[in-house]
């Protein structure tokens, strides 16, 4: 299974696994494979995530200057997912 953020870089992405609690972002890292730890988006705004669990990820999102975006999708088993976040800016 393959999730992908696409945002704004360098925006640093929190997500966590309320089925798999506590599990969030910050432990989910340590098991992902070699580059694929990080949480902040790349020079095009992509974290690409391919070892993601099936079920509910919730996601929040924030760079300065910008509103915080939150996003609940829920990843199928087996099937890649791309998720768009567009972050609007701050008023």
């Amino acid at each position: 299974m393959q999730g992908v953020y696409r945002g704004l870089a360098p925006a640093p992405s929190v997500y966590t696994l309320p089925e798999l609690k506590p599990f969030t972002s910050r432990q989910f890292k340590r098991y992902e494979p070699p580059g694929y730890g990080a949480n902040v988006s790349d020079a095009e705004g992509r974290i690409v995530k391919p070892s993601m669990p099936a079920g509910v990820v919730e996601f929040r999102i924030e760079a300065r200057g910008f509103r915080v975006e939150r996003r609940s999708v829920t990843l199928e088993r087996g099937k890649p997912r791309q998720i768009e976040i567009r972050l609007v800016t701050a008023r």
